[in-house]
């Protein structure tokens, strides 16, 4: 797979190619809002790997799910339509809709332990590297993709004052 390359399976879901490559994660010390943990480190991906173009859809998430979990409104503003992001999903969620999609296309899993995800917390969930299937990104993978060959706080090198401001409410 070459970089910028584009896939869809039957799903429709559109997906691009990220080449390997190596790129400086984490944060430098004098970054406004830095934590303890995101000590600037270097990361090589050995592998390139396909990443979703857009996020799910609400129209997708109903076609593999069954129903739609996201929130009707907020302050009056609609937030349901076929084509708008998912919404209101945890990582439990996020993982079985990766392995219902995968099984839908006739993929392997690429997790097991999602049956028990909801009571465990998480911890029965593993990642088998050899399946086929979709899969979240790693966290790397997706701060690789996300800065796109730029640096800064902010995904695509966005400065704070480009940034959206009620994106993550959960971490303000």
């Amino acid at each position: 797979m070459s970089a910028g390359a584009e896939w869809s399976g039957p799903s429709g879901y559109a997906m691009v190619g990220i080449a390997a490559g190596s790129f400086t994660m984490g944060s430098p010390s004098s970054e406004k809002g830095r934590k303890d943990n995101e000590t600037e480190h270097r990361v090589s991906l050995s592998k390139g790997f396909w990443m979703g173009k857009t996020e799910v859809t609400q129209g997708l998430w109903r076609a593999v799910m069954g129903g739609n979990p996201s929130v009707e409104e907020y302050e009056g503003v609609s937030l349901l339509g076929d084509r708008l992001p998912v919404q209101n999903v945890d990582w439990c969620d996020a993982v079985s809709f990766a392995n219902k999609l995968s099984s839908r296309e006739g993929l392997s899993a690429a997790y097991s332990g999602v049956d028990q995800c909801e009571s465990s917390k998480g911890t029965s969930v593993r990642w088998d590297r050899s399946s086929d299937g979709y899969r979240l990104p790693t966290e790397a993978e997706w701060e690789y993709a996300a800065l796109a060959g730029k640096t800064g706080p902010y995904a695509g090198g966005v400065s704070e004052d480009g940034a959206c401001r009620v994106a993550n409410v959960a971490d303000s």
